[in-house]
């Protein structure tokens, strides 16, 4: 290993090791459980962290500070109904008193806006940093999605959310290729299957009759030629019907569970698979974000098949071609040669 340190750059043996982690991680299934539980606890601590920070001990306070200040003009807009009920005092009177008690509200709502940075994520009526929000977060930067519609504001925020995508990324990144390389593998093998046994029931009877050895002796070469295509390539198409009845199942999903426009969940749905993530249209409910965020890693787990699969036939249709290319060269020059 020392000998290959030396041979290798830095950049070439990072890529080594890289790749020797992967495949040691995609050959037994615990790893991948195990790094799935890594995975779970980085997301949940980055949750715990930016919860603590943008919402305890920054964003609370101005909630607060609004609730407050809104049950202090309840408690004013009472005493002037008592006054309208006990007294007798002019129409406009009233009205003055009751519109500069809504303005200087509306003044203080609109100070509190401007103090905080960030004024498309505060809600006056629901905290925006609650833990579930957070752990969409985690989960939706790690996925390099990013909606858009929850960001920190705060300077340590800021800088923790860089931190925390520098090591969350990569983590996600690995998973995907590896569970994405576990699904090749299994497509392959019943791929594999399939084809023996549709060549094993379509052999002519006679090969069946007869000299029982010499039966066994055809499947024998069969199976034997056959093993050569061990790790079959997968069609392409088969891989891009899977992805769009993905995209399909969670345009549904989204449909019963959120809001009945097809268009609208397409499109979220494309754009979370493919982490483009506008930010147009996001559901409003955490709980459903969260549990929607499974299927996210799966849609983008089943990207990289498809990426995988294309790069696999281009590279071997470019290697048949080359190969080609070549012994018509050599012919060339040969017969030239001579």
């Amino acid at each position: 290993m020392e000998n290959l340190d030396h041979r290798l750059g830095k950049q070439e043996t990072a890529v080594f090791f890289s790749h020797v982690f992967i495949s040691k991680v995609t050959q037994k299934w615990w790893h991948q459980c195990l790094l799935i539980i890594i995975i779970f606890l980085y997301t949940l601590i980055g949750a715990i962290i930016f919860y603590i920070i943008e919402g305890l001990l920054y964003e609370l306070p101005l909630f607060y500070k609004v609730e407050k200040r809104r049950g202090e003009l309840y408690g004013k807009l009472q005493e002037i109904t008592q006054v309208v009920n006990n007294v007798l005092i002019e129409n406009q009177l009233i009205l003055n008193k009751t519109k500069n008690l809504l303005f200087d509200y509306f003044d203080f709502v609109q100070d509190i806006m401007n103090q905080y940075d960030d004024k498309a994520t505060f809600q006056v009526e629901e905290m925006a940093w609650n833990f579930l929000g957070s752990i969409v977060f985690s989960a939706t930067t790690c996925l390099t999605i990013g909606y858009g519609n929850i960001r920190p504001v705060t300077s340590i925020g800021k800088m923790l959310s860089v931190v925390y995508a520098v090591i969350g990324i990569p983590l996600f990144l690995i998973l995907m290729a590896t569970l994405g390389k576990t699904i090749i593998t299994q497509l392959r093998k019943l791929l594999h299957k399939i084809r023996m046994c549709s060549r094993g029931c379509f052999l002519p009877k006679g090969e069946y009759g007869g000299n029982r050895s010499k039966s066994r002796a055809t499947l024998g070469t069969l199976f034997i030629d056959f093993s050569e295509e061990e790790h079959p390539n997968l069609p392409l198409w088969l891989v891009f019907n899977l992805e769009v009845i993905y995209i399909l199942i969670g345009t549904v999903i989204i449909i019963i569970f959120d809001i009945p426009d097809f268009l609208t969940a397409f499109c979220f749905t494309f754009e979370s698979l493919t982490t483009i993530g506008f930010g147009a249209f996001v559901p409003g409910s955490n709980v459903f974000m969260i549990v929607f965020i499974l299927y996210i890693i799966g849609g983008i787990t089943v990207t990289v098949v498809c990426i995988h699969v294309a790069e696999d036939i281009y590279r071997n249709r470019l290697n048949f071609a080359t190969r080609k290319l070549g012994l018509t060269t050599e012919n060339y020059i040969e017969r030239h040669l001579k």
